[in-house]
């Protein structure tokens, strides 16, 4: 006469409790998991950024000293091109390891839980 559900909840509800408390911890460890994904992503983007802002400044410089300057006079003007290559290519990596990282939070082990549930629920339900 009366759901399953409805009687669980009636005759044993800290065993309901117990299992939506499953629940929100399952949702608190996606969440940290999202969490240390992004702090991760961020740092390495944030290590691009710095890596090819740098490479871009000095390669600037480089040109100004290369302009002022002949390459007969430099003492080592292979450095011209070290110089603003060496953050280019930090830069590079640091990206291509913020690609890498996962980007959002999966939510399938929670949707995995839930639609075990409703199966249980609705086997139980059928006489």
């Amino acid at each position: 006469m009366f759901h399953p559900l409805i009687r669980l909840l009636a005759s044993k509800p800290h065993l309901v409790a117990t299992h939506l408390g499953g629940y929100l911890e399952l949702a608190s460890a996606q969440a940290q998991d999202a969490a240390s994904a992004l702090k991760s992503r961020v740092i390495w983007s944030a290590g691009a950024v710095v890596g090819i802002c740098t490479g871009a400044l000095l390669g600037g410089v480089a040109l100004l000293v290369l302009a002022a300057v002949p390459l007969s006079d430099m003492p080592a003007p292979w450095l011209l091109l070290a110089a603003p290559l060496t953050p280019l290519l930090a830069g590079a990596g640091c990206w291509w390891q913020a690609m890498r990282r996962p980007s959002g939070l999966s939510l399938t082990p929670l949707r995995e839980q839930f639609a075990a549930d409703a199966a249980l629920l609705a086997e139980v339900e059928q006489p």
